[in-house]
């Protein structure tokens, strides 16, 4: 399965390579952003594609770190809180726990289980 999958990953490399270097004269063209606000215009350098291309897919993925960052943050407070929540019945229970075997002859609470009407 590894192997297999080193070769998809060297197929899919090989593809970009070529092309890139088919798409060479596009990627390097440069351009200008403009802005428009009130009647201001703001301009940037020229940039070329390829840096607006690669720009725009690092911010993509640093919103979707952050968004699924802070998801990951709250459910770590989420379960960090029932932990704590769960740790105080697990003590409140072993408190108990004596007490009511003491004043039952100390023993293991059995039940036996009858199917109804026998």
């Amino acid at each position: 399965m590894k192997a297999l999958k080193a070769l998809i990953w060297g197929v899919v490399m090989l593809l970009l390579v070529v092309f890139l270097f088919q798409n060479r004269e596009v990627l390097l063209y440069e351009m200008d952003l403009k802005l428009v606000l009130f009647r201001v215009t703001f301009r940037s350098m020229p940039i070329p594609l390829y840096a607006l291309i690669l720009g725009s897919l690092f911010l993509g993925v640093l919103a979707t770190v952050l968004y699924c960052g802070l998801g990951n943050l709250r459910m770590r407070q989420t379960l960090r809180s029932l932990q704590r929540e769960n740790e105080n019945l697990q003590e409140e229970l072993r408190s108990l726990s004596p007490a009511a075997t003491a004043s039952k002859g100390g023993g293991p609470v059995t039940r036996s289980w009858r199917e109804p009407g026998t």
